[in-house]
């Protein structure tokens, strides 16, 4: 990949049109710097009245002109565009396809089957799943399911049900409540066009169910509402059977009171629910999970897999990208990575201590990213730090990664955490003992790069039982260095439970 180089993509769905742009720079698989959504509705109009409206047409317009203008400003050299269910059905989408395209980008229409492969890509990431998984996707106009095993997709289908589609076609006041009657109405629809699929669940299985989209997301949004614990992660058939009685009694003002209901989805949340419900009986799900991602991600990961760059660590990757974007002193965080891993190497060897490859890959995303808040000013850059990797996306980083890395780059500098509260409390006492070691190490790292010149070239421990002794190779004189140092054996001692020594052995330079 060129350096630099930025691509866009717009999806254009049958609820809303969403923008994604990402920035590839070398040696990545490059980062997402922007994302907007626009709900247009073109369904509405077509399950309707059997064609897309010309106001509709004119707002769709819009939105992907300002979309692409967008794009370019950020310094898109290509933008890709996929148009799915309502363009491919409308009987005017040549009136459409004409009013939203450009001389210098194009609108690809594509099929229901390539639209559930492209989410499919988009919630795995491309790097396949463990157990066997059903994933679900209800759009405005289609639900795409497909089934995975490792990177392989064993099955495919793309449905003519969706939640704007049957909140506009059935004849049914969604400013009302609806009865049970013609809520049994989209359940014996949803039936009727799902026997392809309920045949293939059967015969494959599954051992793990993943929702997308927006319904979804809203679904569970309002059961962890109801439930009280705020995790949207996942909801139960259970749960999702009360929401739906007693969302669908209510009339539209009283269902702005449902915590986690967008306004906007008043008019949809209902008939949306009820396939997802029918769904997950006929499929006999108890438990699904939910994902962010959806069609928008699978085009950039399958743009990743066509220009051949899904071999490059996602994890490294996401960092890199991260670092660079905040401009970065890449020598200085090269130093204090390279010092840092040979300290945690030299002292698992010395018996110092046991942790995992899971944290001495954290401390060396620490070191990469550690001084990255510099980007507002040194003052406070350390919290700065922090901020930024928090709310980063990092792809392929879990959630208890980010914030041993985040916390390491908010304490590398002046005073150390307690290790019994405070911040570190989001760990349990093996994790936060192991933290502390961490810090120590990424503290030291450093320190010994003080002067942003590495300076010291090589490091070795010694153990005799009580105390370790850490030697220092370096290549110039390093005095306020060792005074440093000198200060933060208490630090060491605390953390690893061992006293320190520290030698320093100068070489100089020939």
């Amino acid at each position: 990949m060129e350096k630099g180089k930025t691509i866009a993509f717009i999806d254009i769905g049958s609820n809303s049109i969403h923008l994604l742009v990402v920035e590839f720079l070398p040696g990545t698989t490059g980062v997402p710097v922007f994302h907007d959504r626009e709900m247009v509705r073109l369904g509405q109009s077509l399950y309707k009245d059997g064609r897309i409206d010309r106001s509709t047409i004119e707002k769709c317009r819009s939105v992907v002109r300002s979309f692409v203008s967008i794009a370019k400003n950020m310094g898109a050299d290509e933008i890709i565009s996929f148009a799915t269910c309502a363009v491919r059905e409308a009987p005017n989408r040549s009136e459409l396809l004409k009013a939203i395209r450009g001389d210098d980008y194009q609108i690809n229409v594509i099929s229901g089957e390539e639209e559930a492969r492209l989410i499919n890509l988009g919630v795995t990431g491309g790097k396949g799943v463990e157990k066997k998984t059903i994933f679900i996707d209800i759009g405005g106009g289609s639900t795409e399911i497909s089934i995975s095993l490792g990177k392989e997709i064993l099955y495919l289908d793309s449905m003519t049900m969706g939640s704007v589609r049957y909140a506009y076609s059935f004849p049914y006041d969604q400013s009302g409540p609806i009865s049970e009657s013609e809520y049994g109405s989209y359940q014996r629809e949803v039936l009727l066009h799902s026997y392809r699929s309920a045949k293939a669940v059967r015969d494959i299985g599954f051992e793990r169910a993943v929702g997308s989209s927006g319904t979804m997301i809203a679904l569970a949004d309002m059961c962890a509402s109801r439930r009280g614990d705020g995790d949207n992660s996942y909801f139960t058939l259970t749960e999702l059977k009360s929401l739906m009685e007693d969302l669908r009694m209510t009339d539209a003002e009283a269902k702005l009171s449902f915590p986690g209901l967008n306004p906007s989805r008043i008019d949809i949340i209902t008939p949306g629910g009820a396939i997802a419900e029918e769904l997950m009986t006929i499929f006999k799900i108890e438990r699904i999970e939910i994902s962010g991602q959806g069609m928008k991600d699978g085009m950039y990961i399958d743009y990743l897999l066509e220009h051949g760059m899904m071999d490059i660590d996602e994890r490294e990757s996401s960092v890199l990208a991260l670092a660079r974007r905040c401009g970065y002193d890449e020598v200085h965080a090269n130093c204090v990575e390279r010092n840092s891993m040979v300290m945690f190497d030299g002292l698992k060897e010395a018996g110092a201590h046991n942790m995992d490859g899971r944290w001495r890959d954290r401390i060396r995303y620490a070191s990469i990213l550690h001084d990255i808040g510099e980007l507002f000013g040194f003052s406070k850059h350390r919290v700065y730090s922090y901020m930024l990797i928090r709310n980063a996306q990092l792809p392929g980083l879990s959630i208890e990664d980010i914030d041993a890395v985040a916390l390491m780059a908010r304490f590398h500098y002046k005073k150390m955490p307690s290790p019994s509260g405070g911040m570190l409390s989001i760990f349990n006492k093996e994790d936060r003992d192991s933290m502390m070691k961490s810090l120590v190490i990424l503290r030291f790292a450093d320190v010994m790069d003080r002067s942003r010149t590495c300076p010291v070239v090589n490091l070795s421990f010694r153990d005799d039982g009580e105390t370790l002794e850490m030697e220092m190779c370096s290549k110039e004189d390093i005095d306020i260095v060792m005074w440093r140092l000198d200060e933060m054996k208490e630090e060491f001692k605390n953390a690893f439970g061992r006293n320190i020594t520290l030698n320093l052995n100068f070489i100089g330079v020939k």
